[in-house]
């Protein structure tokens, strides 16, 4: 279970998996870290297969 802070934002990152280089620092409500937990556990995705801006493999994971 999660515990928010008062401000209701968890900080999220985003590493590079071979490296663990931080690639970006944002922050999240519960809101989206549920849509998040609920529609893309554990699947790598390839973020611009739709808009063909960008190819970076990622992945969420359930700690």
């Amino acid at each position: 279970m999660v515990t928010f802070p008062q401000s209701g934002l968890l900080p999220a990152i985003a590493l590079d998996a071979r490296t663990d280089q931080v690639l970006m620092m944002a922050h999240m409500n519960q809101e989206a870290l549920r849509h998040t937990l609920e529609n893309r556990t554990d699947v790598r995705l390839n973020y611009g297969d739709v808009t063909g801006y960008t190819k970076v493999p990622w992945w969420v994971q359930k700690a």
